[in-house]
């Protein structure tokens, strides 16, 4: 595991969180991120607390972004007695992440299919018949269309349209996130041989990772693949009622003049939206899937026509991204 590394990813997943409009605030040591169009705690977090941590200056940066929690990485990247110090703060363990790392060849991805801005429909049909009922993909659709369409963004599915990825280039690393096979199609292999298949869509030599839930079904699909595990991460979350103090500073609530620049910034009921506490430790559930075909004549069903209203199954693993 590369300090440096762990950096990159850092730096690359703040930029994808921020697609669209958002805010970056330094506390005393580390930096609180929040984004403008999706309230899933992934695109919300505080990172890099190498000091003890601010909680006021973090409590005010996440309500200024209308979230109602404080959600904080434990990495690589922060002091060593971070976890116990949120731990003694309140602060409950949601899920932890398992970052894997591998390599571009910049071989082609022969069987992956190119997309672009006119294709978000039929990526995200793919992707609701992945989820069935429990996608929440309604509440998110906005930043959903809006890293799809993203400069830094390069979608991908497979031939037959069962399978769909994006590739999300920024600084020097390119995070895979968005994977989903649509769930007549899991169970079969295709998963892994996409994961296979991503590192020729990558320029040789650049740096490639992606995020799975410690424990879960993504990871042996990753070390099928031949992806190594690089490090792990601890999100923690902090529930913020009407009577946790501080409060925002007057001007700092989104909407206000100190937010002008972001652009629209549409915001929830505490609680109400998909990733807020109340629906944090619902992400997005994907298949250990299976299916891989390459000859594009057995897909005449591209776009998706259909959502699919099954229930994820137990099996699936969720790359939360």
């Amino acid at each position: 595991m590369s300090l440096g590394f762990v950096h990159a990813c850092e730096q690359n997943h703040l930029n994808l969180s921020t697609i669209g409009g958002g805010r970056v605030v330094q506390l005393e040591s580390g930096k609180v991120v929040t984004s403008s169009f999706d309230p899933f705690p992934v695109y919300n977090y505080a990172f890099g607390v190498r000091r003890r941590l601010d909680l006021d200056g973090a409590t005010r940066a996440f309500r200024a972004g209308g979230r109602d929690y404080v959600h904080v990485l434990v990495s690589p990247s922060s002091h060593a007695g971070f976890r116990d110090e949120v731990e003694r703060l309140g602060f409950r363990l949601e899920w932890e992440d398992a970052r894997w790392r591998t390599t571009g060849t910049g071989t082609g991805a022969p069987g992956l299919v190119p997309l672009g801005p006119a294709d978000f429909d039929g990526f995200l049909g793919t992707w609701e018949a992945a989820w069935g009922e429990q996608d929440g993909t309604q509440a998110h659709e906005e930043a959903f269309r809006r890293r799809f369409t993203d400069g830094r963004s390069r979608p991908w599915r497979t031939a037959d349209g069962a399978g769909v990825f994006v590739l999300f280039d920024s600084g020097p690393t390119t995070q895979l996130i968005h994977f989903a096979v649509a769930e007549p199609a899991q169970g079969r292999g295709l998963g892994r041989r996409m994961l296979e298949l991503a590192r020729g869509a990558v320029s040789a030599g650049r740096p490639l990772w992606l995020a799975t839930d410690l424990g879960g079904q993504g990871n042996r699909a990753a070390a099928a693949a031949g992806w190594a595990l690089d490090h792990t991460t601890g999100n923690w979350n902090l529930d913020l009622d009407d009577d946790h103090p501080p409060h925002p500073e007057p001007g700092t609530w989104p909407g206000t003049r100190a937010e002008a620049t972001t652009g629209p910034h549409p915001h929830p009921e505490p609680g109400t939206w998909p990733g807020t506490r109340a629906e944090a430790t619902k992400g997005p559930h994907l298949c250990s899937l299976d299916a891989w075909t390459t000859s594009a004549s057995q897909s005449p069903t591209w776009p998706p026509r259909a959502r699919s209203t099954s229930t994820p199954s137990a099996s699936r693993w969720r790359t939360r991204r």
